[in-house]
């Protein structure tokens, strides 16, 4: 009689184990560096995630699923080896050297450069001369050939679609300025179609990086359509509506990794 109490017990306390195993979920990490990207409300989920918006802590919490990896990530955070890896995969961007070259006007950028930092217009050689200056071997720094451009665009991605498209327009208190980042340009978003062979690329572009969403920075030529990829950004600013955006897209991604 004490035997069959005792089992019974054993099974109750199992079952109750299974239900509290099957109950249990969790919070998504989000591990970024850019305050825009805090306070996301994503659900809980029934297996651990952390999404890595540019960071490459290997020394985090272990998960079960993450997005973006920390792979994937390196290979845009090195703007030489990205630009390498678009060169193989046939994404077009403009040429570039990691040897200073003497074709003019050339941009000079640092290769883990952000939000336009580090970034030179060279129009000739005696603007070459005054950097050679401060900087006399070019440490860390590479050279592509500049290009003029009409409009440029901030192409959202994730998995294999594309979910919002931001036109770059100067902001009315800059002058023309070359450098299309948050300080000088607002990003609205685009109202008109663009090119499908423009879009394919850009989504290819994510993809050839190993990156599961990033936002990929576009230039057009209107005239000739024309189009060149400058480079990806696994971590976007985001104002409230692109917040709410990736807020949607990255929770169905998640849902549908788990299905």
């Amino acid at each position: 009689m004490f035997n069959i109490t005792r089992k019974r017990l054993f099974v109750k306390l199992k079952e109750e184990e299974e239900g509290e195993k099957k109950e249990k979920s969790y919070s998504v990490i989000v591990d970024s560096p850019h305050e825009s990207h805090k306070r996301f409300n994503f659900p809980k989920f029934s297996k651990s995630v952390r999404i890595r918006f540019g960071t490459v802590d290997p020394k985090r919490k272990e998960v079960d699923i993450e997005i973006n990896s920390i792979k994937a990530i390196l290979n845009c955070r090195d703007k030489v080896k990205m630009k390498t890896i678009f060169r193989k995969k046939g994404i077009p961007s403009p040429l570039f050297h990691t040897q200073p070259i003497f074709s003019f006007p050339l941009v000079i950028k640092k290769r883990g450069h952000s939000r336009g930092k580090g970034m030179y217009l060279i129009k000739d050689k005696e603007d070459l001369n005054i950097l050679r200056k401060e900087n006399p071997f070019f440490t860390n720094s590479y050279f592509e050939v500049f290009k003029e451009c009409d409009v440029e665009f901030r192409i959202h991605v994730i998995g294999n679609k594309i979910f919002h498209i931001d036109k770059k327009t100067l902001r009315k208190d800059k002058s023309e300025y070359w450098v299309k980042n948050l300080e000088n340009y607002k990003y609205l978003e685009c109202k008109y179609d663009l090119p499908i062979k423009l879009l394919k690329k850009s989504i290819k572009a994510v993809k050839v990086l190993g990156l599961d969403f990033c936002a990929v920075d576009v230039a057009m030529n209107i005239l000739t359509k024309e189009f060149w990829i400058y480079e990806v950004n696994a971590v976007p600013g985001m104002r409230t509506v692109i917040k709410n955006k990736y807020n949607i897209v990255l929770t169905n991604y998640i849902k549908n990794i788990l299905n």
